[in-house]
C-alpha cells in the first residue's frame, strides 16, 4: 500500500510540476486512484468489502420487485437455482448445529 501511495506521489509530481498539465484528466485519475488506495486500506483493516455493507442496509424491495417482474416475463428462471438454495440452507443448518 505504501508503494501505491509513493507511485501516486511520483505521478502527481510529474503531472503538475514537471509537465504542467492543467487539464481535468489527471485530476480524475488521481481521485480514482486515491479511492482505490482507500478501499484497499479499508479491506486490509476490516477484511470485508466496503460496498457490501451498504447493500445490506438499503431497502431491498425494489430489487425483489425487479426480480419478480423478470421471473414472470421468463427472463429470470429460478428453477435451476432452487436445489442449490435448498442445499445451502441445509448446510448452514448443519454448520450452526455443529458449532
Amino acid at each position: 500500500m505504501a508503494a501505491m501511495g509513493a507511485q501516486m506521489g511520483v505521478y502527481a509530481r510529474l503531472t503538475w510540476w514537471e509537465y504542467s498539465w492543467d487539464i481535468m484528466e489527471p485530476v480524475t485519475y488521481f481521485t480514482t486512484y486515491a479511492t482505490v488506495i482507500g478501499s484497499f486500506g479499508y479491506y486490509l483493516l476490516t477484511r470485508q468489502v466496503h460496498f457490501l455493507r451498504f447493500f445490506r442496509a438499503i431497502d431491498r424491495r425494489g430489487f425483489v420487485w425487479i426480480c419478480e417482474i423478470l421471473h414472470l416475463a421468463g427472463i429470470l428462471v429460478f428453477g435451476p437455482l432452487n436445489p442449490i438454495v435448498i442445499t445451502q440452507r441445509n448446510c448452514a443448518k448443519q454448520f450452526r448445529r455443529v458449532t
